[in-house]
């Protein structure tokens, strides 16, 4: 039978304590800004599903799990470490950034137009330095590469 996403929920919770990351089921509630009685009704078998912006928080917040793998059953608990870096690129390393991007490029944000610019320009500088450093890193594969020729 088929694990629900409530299981797998349980599933990952107890994975995470596992790993010391979280200790009681309270602290995923803390991380997603809901009450003691909004984490249980997520793990009852007919309890509620996380809403996106809970998964969003929890994919920024703890990037080590496969959180696609909570909603839809597929994959493992965990994420590659490849993932795990992708995430963090993403969001960056200042833990309300990604959200502000997201916002900006949605047109949704409330932060004065100079600041947004200035935002979208930061993320734009941090982009091209990661990309360098990719680029870098294949020009070293190749030079490695060329040795064992």
């Amino acid at each position: 039978m088929k694990s629900t996403e409530n299981q797998r929920l349980r599933d990952v919770f107890d994975h995470l304590k596992e790993l010391k990351i979280i200790q009681y089921n309270k602290d995923i509630g803390d991380i997603i800004g809901a009450d003691k009685f909004r984490v249980s009704y997520l793990l009852k078998d007919d309890g509620g599903k996380l809403s996106t912006n809970e998964i969003q928080t929890l994919k920024k917040e703890i990037p080590e799990v496969n959180w696609d793998y909570v909603t839809t059953g597929e994959g493992g608990i965990e994420n590659s470490p490849t993932m795990v870096r992708e995430q963090q690129m993403f969001y960056g390393d200042v833990p309300e950034r990604g959200q502000q991007v997201q916002e900006i490029l949605n047109r949704k944000s409330t932060l004065p137009e100079s600041e947004q610019l200035e935002i979208l320009r930061e993320e734009l500088i941090i982009a091209q330095q990661k990309m360098l450093q990719i680029y870098d890193g294949f020009d070293l594969l190749g030079k490695l590469k060329g040795l064992f020729k």
